[in-house]
């Protein structure tokens, strides 16, 4: 433990719990912040966009960085970074590649390898590539709550608003759970921004799966940049079931983001923001159609 000072918080304490128990005690009891990687923890701080704190929690030493197959579940410790997750060898799945190419958007470098799974989940940031790509793939998020008690929520109702995730006081998420598909599932994510390295103006993660056929059985769209939270599309979705991803069949589908209205920023009118949506869309689902083999 010390004293230090960071930015407009002045946490008086630093503390390097060995377990998720004594991390969630913190939690409970203090008024504490988790900490991980410090990449998003960093820029919140700089736009004073904290509140003060008393307790800076590492999550360092509790063991969080893995990434493991059970039970036809992708399990992701919240602990584990970008960099150490792209090079594991399940991450090589076909039905798993929408999920590396969003990974593999984390840049520079040298954010991929301080910044974690969980931090950037937890955030509750709607323009990082990771959120989207968990709600995509039908995510669960694991929360470990005080006195042992555990709690799994779909990443569907986990982001509440921006900057707002559904952890209540004492929580803290441990694990993403991604399901596997051993059907003829693949996936695909696009993405926009200013620069190559730049946070997302727009974009997406889509996971389909097709019958012999080449039809659509199951389909998966998600867009980040768009709302306040990551957000899927239904009828985009609907628009594809049971139909052969054809360009004709896809480029009809991307229709429905006619009634997208997106989030304005200074870097995009809610105009500009859905057609680039029609665009990255349209290019995540032929490429998963093309990865299938049916194009």
């Amino acid at each position: 433990m010390g004293t230090i000072a960071m930015g407009h918080i002045h946490p008086t304490e630093w503390v390097s719990p060995r377990t998720v128990e004594e991390a969630t005690k913190l939690l409970k009891e203090k008024r504490a912040r988790p900490i991980a990687g410090g990449t998003g923890f960093y820029e919140l701080v700089k736009r004073s966009m904290l509140p003060d704190i008393d307790v800076l929690v590492d999550l360092q030493g509790l063991n969080l960085e893995y990434l493991k197959v059970e039970n036809n579940t992708l399990k992701i410790g919240a602990g584990s970074r970008f960099s150490f997750l792209l090079q594991q060898e399940a991450l090589g799945r076909k039905d798993l590649v929408g999920l590396k190419e969003a990974i593999s958007n984390v840049k520079p470098v040298q954010v991929r390898n301080v910044a974690t799974a969980g931090g950037a989940v937890s955030i509750s940031i709607p323009f990082l590539d990771f959120p989207p790509a968990v709600l995509g793939f039908d995510g669960k998020l694991v929360l470990a709550g005080p006195d042992g008690k555990q709690r799994v929520t779909p990443a569907s109702s986990f982001w509440l608003d921006y900057l707002l995730p559904d952890i209540r006081k004492g929580e803290l998420l441990t694990e993403i759970q991604v399901p596997l598909s051993d059907q003829n599932t693949t996936s695909a994510f696009t993405k926009l921004g200013r620069t190559a390295g730049d946070f997302a103006l727009v974009n997406v993660c889509a996971r389909v799966t097709f019958d012999k056929e080449g039809k659509c059985t199951a389909a998966s769209v998600a867009l980040g940049g768009v709302a306040n939270t990551p957000v899927k599309q239904p009828k985009v979705e609907g628009a594809i079931l049971g139909r052969r991803l054809t360009k004709e069949v896809i480029a009809k589908s991307v229709e429905a983001l006619d009634q997208l209205n997106p989030t304005a920023s200074v870097h995009g009118s809610p105009w500009y923001k859905r057609e680039i949506a029609k665009v990255l869309v349209r290019d995540a689902l032929l490429a998963c159609s093309e990865r299938a083999g049916f194009v």
